[in-house]
């Protein structure tokens, strides 16, 4: 049966055992690899002992390599898709190719596997219930800090979860500019090399950062930045004596005036 599977990466060179038992069976179907690189291509049919042919898919790509890829599809072959790290699509090429697999009404399957967005998002600390990803940040320092801003303004205002990554080679520059530009009490969670035995993960506000030691050798980096609170703000404390069904007898006019403003 024709479709498209989206196959998991390791994230580290001796990962291999945090994919999926299925992902073996499944790479039998396969047909023709679509990885990001020939190179990393090929070692990962090595490890699985399998030779199939490797067409690249990044962001060359065009659209008529896409359609050239629906034809395959369509004539009955099965595609897989491979990043050269984690899950494809998610920060990485492949989502053009599913959005058309859709549109021409091909299968798309997915392999779960490690992801070191999500992992960031677990190991944070921060609020899950809304969070946005926002890939590399402008080059321009001028632009990257008002985009730095609108971030924080965002998430103070809806208690969101803002990430974004870096070229690994860049991300002390990155860091030094988050030092500068956040409020000292915005949280700030950095991940290192997630998934890997030599991962390092920490949030603390901005204040506690400018104190803590870091080397920066080129690893791979989640940065999450929270204007929320992990204790009770003074608006949660204020309105600590309501309930769903009004204020308790104890509450003051102010509470009483302002909760019913609120249900308005």
């Amino acid at each position: 049966m024709h479709m498209l599977v989206l196959l998991p990466n390791i994230l580290y060179e001796e990962g291999w055992r945090d994919l999926p038992i299925s992902l073996a069976e499944s790479l039998s179907s396969v047909d023709l690899l679509l990885a990001e690189s020939v190179k990393g291509g090929r070692r990962y049919l090595r490890h699985f002992k399998r030779h199939l042919p490797i067409e690249v898919f990044g962001k060359y790509t065009t659209n008529a390599d896409i359609e050239f890829f629906l034809k395959e599809m369509k004539e009955g072959k099965t595609l897989g898709l491979l990043s050269d790290a984690g899950l494809p699509a998610i920060a990485d090429p492949g989502s053009s190719l599913v959005e058309a697999c859709h549109r021409e009404k091909i299968d798309v399957q997915a392999l779960s596997g490690p992801c070191s967005i999500t992992l960031g998002w677990m190991l944070s600390g921060f609020s899950a219930n809304r969070f946005s990803f926002h890939g590399y940040l402008p080059k321009n320092l001028e632009e990257k800090t008002r985009t730095l801003a609108r971030l924080e303004r965002t998430s103070a205002a809806q208690k969101s979860a803002e990430m974004f990554i870096e070229t690994p080679y860049r991300n002390a520059s990155l860091f030094a500019c988050l030092l500068e530009c956040l409020d000292p009490e915005t949280q700030l969670f950095i991940g290192k090399q997630l998934g890997s035995p030599q991962a390092y993960a920490l949030s603390q506000n901005i204040r506690k950062w400018k104190k803590t030691s870091l080397i920066w050798n080129k690893e791979p980096t989640i940065f999450i930045l929270y204007r929320g609170h992990f204790f009770p703000s003074q608006a949660v404390r204020k309105f600590a004596n309501t309930t769903n069904k009004g204020p308790r007898r104890s509450a003051g006019k102010k509470e009483r005036a302002a909760w019913k403003k609120g249900r308005e």
